[in-house]
């Protein structure tokens, strides 16, 4: 009898309500309940909610108190069943659900700790930390979190994760062992780190599960993402090294591979194939895990899956409990957890059958790339050609009604379907269409490695040797697509932007009055900033002025400060390259050190501000808007007019202006990407080489006159007026900013290109300007377009601790000594893998 999620699921629902568990509050009932919304989510089937709603409601008391439940044990066992209670308070809306959760939290709010702040797994258990408990608890957290608002408890399922992970990882092998004792008091922990002796298969299955699990609900721009994401991956490349390789299978003890008696076990197994393929699936993960999740799943359905004489399925070879200390003592030797468990027993049926149904379901899903995908485009002369398109939204979703779409769709003879995807949420919703196959006509993507590794994975079309053929994609700047090739070919239209259009944003005012010119060199940085602090440029005769401010994330990306001063003064943009193909990161070189020793002087004395590890950049901004800042460094020659209009308000004789980033050898400014990301076109839903040259007609009209300007001016009469003499202006700009803007900022023009000259203030007129002029004094990034898996792998993680180490640096808590030990860390951790693969990319797709 073949099997199917469901009728495993089914058959538990029919035989659950019988057995002495269900009456019982624990983290086994929540494991059958996680399975079920699953299939719920997956299927729809009411009977499945109304399973979890009935089961749940033997326990939850219309004051939200819950049977059988006690705050006082500290259990973070009993944390994992509250997570129904968030599907339920969704869908019905009864109070009752809410208050449970609030007195979970109470537990978890006066849950013991370590002094690190790692929760202990039980009360009776003290300074313990095991790995089970981080999917007992933190992905509930991140599940109140987001019910509630509250973001704190974001932070703490973070720290959980990272600590635990700390304390436990094994740093020869990457796995995990299974608990921690700080106290180092308990017989079964290691007198040197504290460690239990063995790594248990299933308390990493319950690891890896609290990671992607709690990862659903954690916000995408969550400071310790990229770090748990990072974990994740490393942690799924240590299981790829412990599978059976002739089963697929996971053994018992991982770190105790061929010992006798050391069997391969189902739990485990099923926890991690449900982990790996859920990862793949949401994009955490590479391609190459499916190949992994689909191998362990497939052990698991020719060695344990078994059927008894009534047709039951279940899996067999399930460890029977491998805890340690309790009474009887379990020490956690290897002798002390090796019961085959070849007896089934209900009690951990729950666990793995839960995992391997969620395993199926994720799977079921990822194998859809495979068949049909979206929408397909008609065949040529079938009339209006259908064209789905997704793409990101920031701030309100423009209405449909406003004509933009309905004139677009005049123009091409299309019938034009929009998609629009928050971007708080934006690459977890694209990770999730790629896994599922099911995409849009065209797609706007991120330049991320999930888009290299659908590129490269072959979903998207490789477009470069159609686009000759196409007048205006043609005719754009060769450095545009430069910029997002993938292994050097082109998978996508950029969403054009400036390559040139670094700046620096000022407060011209406050220069001329203190008798300041644009900075080019280190010593005339500093003495800028020291000159805004201490001379007080706004006379309210105050020490309340900053030449500039940091932000948190500072040194991210494209736009960090200390990059375009580096730039500016003769640096690399990111990485430099010499003419023999070797690459060096920019931290490693002199003009970026002495940035940061600038930065450093300027934190010591006082004159940046000192709460930049925490100020958001939106909130640096307003204190340029409130007139206490003199400079933006991280923004483009196109921001002047916006801030001047911001200032104006607050400062009524204020003037922003802006400049190129000088140094002594004239402008030299560090070069943008020269997008906002890229539209790709998915082979699951234009499925020939007719379809897509269709497609790529209707790109092509995007940039024709008549759309170009509706992109980039709105509708004639309505947003903006023609001249006399044939140049355009704004009519209703906030109408354009709300209504077109949007689009502008995902589809395809170019400012300059087939449209009118726009008649603006004379610093808007400046900044579109400067940002096309200055393309000729833009410095690559040469990395940009290279590959490497270490960096795929571990990529976040790598930049983070150089990020953290600069902080650090700045704020003078390290030295140069300590710094240079950091960078040596970064070295032996991936950082010299990483240098020479990249090397090796430059040196293919540049003939070196």
């Amino acid at each position: 009898m073949q099997f199917t999620p469901v009728r495993m699921a089914e058959q538990f629902m029919e035989s659950y309500r019988n057995h002495e568990l269900y009456p019982t509050w624990h983290y086994e009932n929540g494991c059958l309940l996680k399975a079920l919304e699953e299939l719920y989510t997956h299927t729809g089937e009411q009977k499945y909610f109304d399973y979890i709603r009935e089961l749940m409601d033997n326990f939850i008391q219309e004051d939200g108190s819950i049977r059988s439940y006690a705050v006082e044990e500290y259990n973070l066992d009993q944390i994992n069943q509250g997570k129904s209670l968030f599907l339920l308070l969704n869908k019905t809306g009864e109070e009752k659900y809410r208050k449970a959760a609030d007195l979970l939290m109470v537990q978890l709010k006066g849950q013991p700790r370590t002094s690190e702040g790692g929760f202990w797994h039980k009360k009776v258990y003290p300074f313990q930390m095991w790995l089970d408990g981080l999917y007992m608890a933190t992905p509930f957290l991140t599940q109140y979190g987001a019910a509630t608002g509250e973001e704190k408890w974001f932070d703490k399922a973070a720290l959980q994760l990272l600590l635990v992970e700390k304390r436990t990882r094994d740093p020869r092998s990457g796995l995990l062992y299974h608990a921690w004792d700080e106290s180092k008091e308990q017989r079964w922990s290691s007198g040197e780190t504290g460690c239990s002796p063995h790594v248990w298969s299933r308390a990493m299955g319950w690891y890896v599960m609290a990671i992607v699990d709690t990862l659903d609900h954690l916000p995408v721009d969550h400071e310790q993402r990229g770090q748990i994401v990072g974990i994740f991956e490393r942690v799924a490349n240590a299981l790829v090294h412990v599978q059976d390789q002739q089963s697929g299978l996971w053994p018992h003890l991982l770190d105790q591979p061929g010992r006798e008696r050391n069997y391969l076990e189902a739990s485990g197994t099923s926890m991690f194939v449900y982990a790996l393929a859920k990862g793949v699936r949401k994009g955490y993960l590479s391609g190459k895990f499916k190949v992994i999740a689909e191998k362990g799943y497939q052990g698991l359905l020719q060695h344990l899956l078994q059927t008894d004489r009534e047709g039951v399925l279940s899996l067999t070879q399930c460890n029977g409990g491998a805890g340690l200390g309790g009474n009887p003592y379990r020490d956690g030797s290897y002798e002390s957890g090796d019961g085959t468990g070849d007896t089934l027993v209900l009690f951990f049926r729950l666990i793995y059958d839960g995992a391997f149904i969620m395993y199926t379901l994720n799977n079921f899903v990822i194998q859809r790339r495979d068949g049909c995908g979206g929408e397909k485009a008609p065949a040529a002369g079938e009339g209006k050609l259908p064209i789905s398109i997704s793409l990101m939204q920031v701030g309100d979703v423009p209405a449909k009604e406003n004509g933009i779409e309905q004139k677009i769709e005049e123009y091409t003879n299309t019938d034009v379907s929009v998609q629009w995807i928050p971007q708080s949420a934006f690459d977890d919703k694209v990770n999730v269409m790629v896994a599922s196959g099911e995409m849009p006509t065209i797609m706007r993507v991120n330049y991320v490695p999930t888009t290299f590794n659908a590129a490269k994975t072959g979903l998207f079309w490789e477009i470069g040797p159609y686009l000759k053929d196409y007048k205006n994609l043609s005719a754009q700047s060769e450095a545009y697509f430069d910029n997002i090739k993938i292994e050097g070919k082109i998978y996508g239209v950029p969403n054009f932007r400036d390559i040139g259009r670094t700046a620096m944003v000022y407060r011209k005012d406050w220069f001329d009055k203190l008798k300041l010119d644009v900075p080019k060199t280190l010593d005339d940085w500093y003495e800028v900033m020291r000159s805004i602090r201490k001379d007080d440029p706004d006379g309210n005769g105050k020490e309340d002025t900053y030449g500039t401010v940091l932000f948190k994330k500072y040194n991210e990306g494209v736009s960090s400060p200390l990059t375009r001063i580096a730039v500016s003064i003769g640096g690399v943009n990111k990485w430099g390259v010499d003419d023999a193909g070797k690459l060096t990161p920019e931290f490693l070189t002199t003009e970026y050190v002495d940035t940061m020793k600038l930065f450093k002087r300027l934190f010591s004395e006082g004159l940046i501000n000192s709460d930049f590890p925490a100020l958001d950049p939106s909130d640096a901004d307003k204190k340029i808007d409130s007139g206490l800042v003199a400079m933006k460094l991280n923004g483009v020659a196109q921001n002047g007019k916006s801030f001047q209009q911001r200032l104006t308000p607050n400062v009524p004789d204020g003037e922003i202006d802006v400049a190129p980033f000088q140094g002594p050898d004239g402008i030299r400014i560090a070069g943008e990407p020269g997008n906002y990301g890229m539209l790709v076109i998915p082979k699951a839903s234009v499925s020939d080489e007719e379809q897509l040259k269709q497609v790529l007609t209707f790109l092509d009209q995007l940039m024709d006159e008549p759309l170009s300007t509706l992109q980039l001016r709105g509708l004639e009469d309505v947003h903006y007026t023609k001249t006399s003499d044939g140049k355009t202006e704004f009519k209703d700009f906030d109408g354009y900013q709300r209504e077109v803007k949007p689009y502008r900022d995902n589809l395809l023009s170019v400012e300059g290109y087939n449209v009118a000259e726009l008649v603006d203030v004379p610093i808007g007129m400046k900044g579109t300007k400067m940002a096309r002029e200055n393309e000729q004094y833009a410095i690559p990034n040469p990395a940009l377009t290279l590959s490497s898996a270490i960096y795929t792998e571990r990529g976040q993680e790598l930049d983070q601790m150089i990020w953290d180490a600069q902080t650090k640096y700045i704020m003078g808590k390290i030295d140069d000594a300590a710094w240079e030990q950091e960078v040596a860390n970064w070295r032996k951790s991936g950082g010299d893998q990483l240098i020479s693969e990249f090397e090796a990319s430059y040196a293919e797709l540049n003939g070196k």
